[in-house]
């Protein structure tokens, strides 16, 4: 059962540093100028409509993804394997990776499209709920409900 945690917390580690990483190429490649900035400064349709989705999306999908695997365990059978919790489990915490870094990702472009900074205070919300979701082992055994050994 040890390995298979470790095995969890290495997939988790790898899908947690890759979305930092695609964040991270998303930033350079508009700070090199490769990504166009600025592109609907002038258009105050374009604004509003980039803002209110950056904002909403932030809004609507950090509280689901901080929350999600809490919901989710209510509904797992007691009679389930630790395989099978080992695979919902990892497939949860992808959701919930992902769920955080679409906002996060849809701010930082808008940011650099309309270079306004609500849109970088969005983006700085969204990384910080990231943060929270940083994986450990404590963690991943609180999680899937194992008692942690002293």
């Amino acid at each position: 059962m040890e390995n298979q945690i470790e095995k969890i917390l290495r997939t988790q580690r790898i899908y947690y540093v890759g979305y930092l990483l695609v964040l991270c190429v998303m930033v350079i490649l508009y700070e090199t100028e490769l990504f166009p900035q600025g592109m609907w400064i002038d258009q105050a349709w374009a604004t509003y409509w980039a803002q209110t989705v950056g904002i909403l999306l932030m809004i609507t999908l950090l509280p689901v993804a901080l929350k999600l695997w809490r919901f989710q365990r209510k509904k797992i059978d007691k009679d389930v394997t630790f395989q099978q919790l080992q695979t919902q489990y990892v497939r949860w915490c992808k959701i919930r990776l992902f769920l955080l870094a679409l906002p996060l990702y849809v701010n930082v472009g808008v940011y650099y499209a309309i270079l306004d900074s609500a849109c970088l205070i969005c983006a700085s919300i969204s990384l910080i709920a990231y943060l929270f979701c940083l994986p450990s082992r404590d963690k991943i055994l609180y999680e899937i409900e194992i008692p942690v050994e002293e």
